[in-house]
């Protein structure tokens, strides 16, 4: 039996003595090999019960019940298919009442102390003598039916608008050691202690189902109660890469339940929109402000642009550089050289900080709706709202994503449309030469014409055709001008 709820199994290649693969094994589970032993491919290692969570002793010993009450703490529940009666723990009205089990060793002292979470069915009896291993309490695990995929679908929206679930559970921040706290109006304290000495305090209410015992280690992200974690707890204790895979998933687990198959990359794209904004934390000596938040390749442009760079501390008696300017190297050291060369006092200066940040998890309606371009977000939702932003901040949309360009018609920057290829030209050199040649038979020229169409104001100096017929216009418009002085020089 495992009384362990960190414990492993890895599988190693007996010849090479590497790491095959590692699997977890859930707490309360029955192995069926010891340490060591050589498996093959469809061994049964272990096996536990899918439809109830289970909390075993690590000690063997007596049991005694502390605050274990009929009609107060518990109620009596008869088994229809078995018949067995069991205590099934119930919330107390009084809070002072917390219902818990002792393990006592033969010379009398507790060695163990294990509490009874509200709606575990307790299958041992007070005083009764029990070996390490032994089932205490049995606790119903809750499953969601879904008739069809529509079932599923609120939490899909749940997960992609990175929302809070209603029953959250409590995650540990840190790797430690439990220890239980006192009971503070209505809720329980645990206090997770890391090897390092540093300790994180949570409130576990008494009607949630408490997940861990006293002594239990700990990894970051165990959760210590019941409940669904939520995204934004794995962002901050996991880190970016654990989130990404915890949403798809979960949203592929719904859509699995009714056989359907979605490759990953689908849910990948719309998980990378939701992560592609920082939060600044420190500016630093860009032109962030604290707490903005910015898209990520701003973020790394602003850094890259001052990275490097010197930040001006005492501009001493240069004319040509303030306090407080960011300038380059190369720049502040032809300063520093002229300032020496006239005897004056030179620049000081210090290296200039980069923005540092979080990463950070948005729903899909928020994140779209913070796109750089106007157009993009305007289409999809809150259209007057973006539009009067964007007319007040007097915004331009360069049209550098997808949607505004197909809103716009023009090619999308994708696959071939990219805009790194705009400038190539695929052919041999005699193509390349034959296009030069025409670019060179587009000559200026004058012509007064009505500003539209063909008539407009930037036509003015351009004509297209060959040399040929630039010469004889030329040649039309000297005669034009030769009889307009000559019919001047009659009249007078």
């Amino acid at each position: 039996m495992v009384v362990s709820r960190l414990a492993e199994i890895r599988f190693v290649d007996p010849h090479t003595n590497i790491v095959l693969s590692t699997l977890n094994v859930p707490y309360g589970s029955s192995l069926y090999f010891k340490g060591g032993s050589v498996v093959k491919k469809g061994d049964i290692i272990a096996r536990w019960d899918p439809f109830n969570a289970v909390i075993v002793t690590e000690y063997a010993g007596k049991l005694k019940f502390r605050d274990v009450i009929d009609g107060v703490t518990f109620h009596s529940e008869t088994d229809d298919t078995t018949g067995l009666t069991e205590k099934s723990i119930t919330e107390s009205k009084d809070k002072s009442k917390v219902p818990t089990c002792d393990i006592i060793d033969e010379s009398g002292e507790v060695v163990g102390t294990y509490n009874f979470p509200v709606g575990g069915h307790v299958v041992v009896e007070d005083g009764q003598v029990v070996k390490t291993g032994a089932t205490l309490v049995k606790i119903p695990r809750t499953v969601g039916k879904a008739g069809d995929i529509t079932g599923g679908l609120p939490r899909v929206t749940e997960l992609f608008e990175a929302r809070n679930p209603s029953n959250p559970a409590v995650v540990s921040e840190i790797d430690g050691e439990v220890t239980m706290g006192k009971v503070k109006r209505g809720n329980r304290e645990i206090i997770v202690t890391s090897k390092t000495g540093e300790q994180r305090k949570y409130l576990v209410s008494l009607s949630k189902q408490i997940l861990v015992q006293e002594h239990d280690a700990v990894r970051a992200g165990t959760p210590l109660s019941d409940g669904v974690i939520t995204p934004n707890d794995i962002l901050a204790i996991k880190g970016p890469t654990a989130v990404q895979e915890y949403i798809v998933n979960e949203v592929q687990d719904v859509y699995r339940l009714q056989g359907v198959k979605i490759n990953d990359k689908h849910f990948e794209i719309i998980v990378r929109q939701m992560m592609r904004k920082v939060q600044i934390n420190d500016p630093g000596d860009t032109t962030f402000l604290e707490q903005e938040i910015v898209d990520k390749l701003d973020f790394a442009e602003e850094n890259d642009r001052i990275w490097g760079k010197k930040v001006v501390v005492d501009a001493g008696d240069s004319e040509t550089l303030k306090a407080g300017q960011i300038v380059t190297a190369r720049k502040l050291r032809d300063e520093n050289s002229t300032l020496k060369r006239r005897d004056l006092r030179t620049v000081q200066v210090r290296d200039a900080v980069p923005a540092t940040s979080t990463q950070i998890l948005q729903g899909i309606t928020r994140a779209a709706l913070q796109t750089k371009s106007f157009m993009s977000a305007a289409s999809f939702q809150e259209t007057t709202k973006v539009l009067n932003e964007a007319a007040i901040r007097g915004k331009v949309d360069y049209l550098e994503g997808m949607k505004e360009n197909v809103i716009c018609g023009h090619l999308i920057p994708a696959g071939t449309g990219l805009r790194e290829f705009d400038k190539i030209i695929v052919g041999s050199k005699e193509d390349y030469d034959r296009m030069q040649a025409n670019r060179k038979n587009v000559i200026d020229y004058s012509e007064h014409l009505i500003p539209a169409g063909t008539g407009l104001r930037e036509f003015d100096k351009i004509i297209v055709g060959s040399k040929e017929d630039y010469d004889r216009m030329q040649a039309n418009r000297k005669n034009v001008i030769d009889y307009s002085e000559k019919e001047k020089a009659e009249a007078e």
